[in-house]
């Protein structure tokens, strides 16, 4: 009967985080490619690719990094998981809460040194890093 239950939350859970889900779904096809490897964080899928758009990104409990970034930030795939958290937290409002607002914080962070030397500081990647379990 739990194993019941548990199977029903998960499908839930994947109709909650529907619209991050299926942008997943695009970033799966158009970077499949460039997939080098894949691993299982807690309750996310991580792929990892030698080439992306971004350093990381998450879409519910799919994470996509590119491996270079693994190189020199170890918390990476921890904050992402973070982000997954946030994902479930706030399902169909993540994008606009939590996914847009760290988008343009990331974008920012590329041309403005004040944004990049405190750019884990500003919300949403705070929150991230502290349920993600990162440690700076």
């Amino acid at each position: 009967m739990k194993k019941g239950i548990f199977v029903i939350i998960n499908i839930l859970g994947y109709f909650w985080q529907l619209p991050q889900h299926l942008l997943a779904v695009v970033l799966l096809l158009i970077y499949r490619r460039h997939i080098v490897e894949t691993r299982l964080h807690n309750t996310s899928i991580v792929y990892i690719c030698d080439k992306f758009m971004s350093s990381g990104i998450s879409l519910g409990n799919f994470i996509f990094i590119t491996e270079r970034i693994l190189e020199y930030d170890k918390n990476v795939i921890k904050h992402e998981y973070g982000h997954s958290i946030q994902s479930y937290i706030f399902g169909w409002l993540y994008l606009l809460i939590i996914g847009i607002p760290s988008m343009i914080n990331n974008l920012r962070s590329r041309t403005d040194n004040d944004i990049r030397s405190r750019y884990y500081t500003l919300y949403p990647e705070k929150w991230a890093d502290k349920i993600g379990g990162v440690v700076r």
